[in-house]
Order: C-alpha cells, then sequence, then structure tokens
C-alpha cells in the first residue's frame, strides 16, 4: 500500500508541474478520434473498415498524420464530402502532437 501511495503521489506532483502524461492511442482514440470514426461523422474512415483506411494507408502514414494535425477536407466524386478537423477538435494542451500521432497509429494497426 505505501508504494502505492508513493506511486500516487509521484503522478499527483508530475500533473501538478504542467507536465502533461502521454496518452495511449486507445486513449486517444476512445475520448477524441471515436466521436467521428465509431460512426463515420463528417466522412470519416471509420474504425476497422479496411476498405476505408486502405487508400487513406497508401498516401503514407505521415500524410494521415499531417491531415490529423493540419486537418483535411476532401470531397469525393460522388459529390460527398470528408472533413478532418485539425487535431481531431482536441486542443494543443489537451493532446499533443505525440497523443494524436498514437491515436492515428491506432487507427491504422486496426486494419493492418
Amino acid at each position: 500500500m505505501k508504494g502505492f501511495i508513493t506511486r500516487l503521489f509521484a503522478l499527483f506532483a508530475i500533473v501538478g508541474a504542467g507536465e502533461s502524461l502521454a496518452l495511449t492511442g486507445k486513449q486517444v482514440y476512445d475520448n477524441v478520434c471515436s466521436g467521428c470514426h465509431r460512426t463515420g461523422l463528417l466522412g470519416a474512415p471509420k474504425f476497422g473498415d479496411k476498405a476505408a483506411w486502405g487508400p487513406r494507408i497508401e498516401q503514407g502514414v505521415e500524410v494521415l498524420m499531417t491531415h490529423a494535425l493540419e486537418g483535411k477536407m476532401t470531397t469525393a466524386p460522388d459529390g460527398k464530402i470528408s472533413v478532418m478537423p485539425p487535431r481531431g477538435g482536441c486542443k494543443p494542451e489537451d493532446c499533443s502532437d505525440d497523443d494524436i500521432r498514437a491515436g492515428v497509429q491506432y487507427m491504422i494497426d486496426a486494419v493492418q
């Protein structure tokens, strides 16, 4: 129990010092990305949908990361609009670039 309390106080000290803790890809997906990627809202490729993710992954992971961080709006040949808001709508103080990258990688890993 003493070890747990020591680790808990250490965690509070880190958070209290203003340092952010890295989030896992799953945490980022669950808390940020799933709002659109679970249902396909705004034309987002659904989590685990290999057919939808395939062409995007073929562009290269760095292109996907850039779109996730900076945002992207496209119009498909059928006229459907797809919108990726910058950072998935997560504020930089809440999600670091590395956190966003972890979320994107988590979604990529789900289809590979």
